[in-house]
């Protein structure tokens, strides 16, 4: 009798160890922690809370954890962009605000938008999702004289992640001020993110010290599955 409890007991415990390491390989290979909603619906009571941790006079590390925080807890890029949207009005001075949404179809370009503008607000709006879909990525900033503030989503809808970098080239004058995402960051000439295979669902924000005017804004670029896409204008595939 004892023989055959023991054996239960350790069959138990080798049932419990295989579960564990089938649901982190699981979780290693779908690297997401939830699904990542892309939709114009946004609690503006949630949203306040978010909003009250900005600075819309010295932009910068504050103002980028709370667009962070903002995507993570809700898993939306729509809160990062509506943060923008709102604390733009009381933005001081001269300022722009970016937006960008792209839609990939068989890891191609299929259609997007850009905009840097300085409407108040900005009529500015994500691009509705599409069947077939392969990847998207999303993104709002806001842009100042003395300091900006850029967030980026990019989420992969196949099984494995080919959204590989995003490059961003900004003014030499500008400074990072912090960084926050799920890429490995290097600093250069060219600003590269580099993203991992097996995490679908990634996101950059950025702070920087900016160098007192408005006419160099940033390039953006992806590369996905090897092909670069820089996100300047609008586009569509028909």
């Amino acid at each position: 009798m004892k023989g055959i409890s023991r054996e239960l007991v350790v069959g138990i415990f080798v049932g419990i160890a295989i579960g564990v390491v089938l649901s982190y390989a699981l979780a290693v290979h779908d690297g997401t922690s939830g699904d990542i909603r892309t939709c114009p619906i946004v609690n503006h009571g949630i949203l306040t809370g978010y909003l009250v941790r900005t600075s819309p006079t010295t932009g910068g590390e504050a103002t980028a954890r709370a667009a962070e925080r903002a995507y993570l807890e809700q898993r939306s890029p729509n809160y990062p962009l509506e943060l923008f949207r709102e604390m733009y009005r009381d933005v001081p001075g001269r300022k722009e605000f970016l937006g960008l949404s792209y839609i990939f179809s068989n890891d191609a370009l299929s259609y997007g938008q850009f905009t840097l503008t300085n409407e108040t607000p900005s009529e500015f709006e994500f691009a509705s999702p599409a069947p077939g879909m392969s990847q998207r990525i999303d993104g709002a900033g806001i842009i100042t004289p003395k300091w900006a503030v850029i967030f980026v989503s990019l989420y992969d809808f196949k099984g494995m992640n080919g959204v590989e970098e995003l490059r961003l080239t900004v003014p030499g004058e500008w400074k990072l001020e912090y960084y926050g995402g799920t890429g490995d960051i290097l600093t250069g000439t060219v600003l590269r993110v580099r993203f991992s295979s097996m995490k679908r669902d990634n996101y950059v924000v950025l702070a920087f010290e900016t160098d007192g005017s408005l006419d160099h804004p940033p390039q953006i670029e992806v590369v996905i599955d090897g092909d670069s896409y820089r996100l300047l204008r609008d586009y569509s595939s028909t």
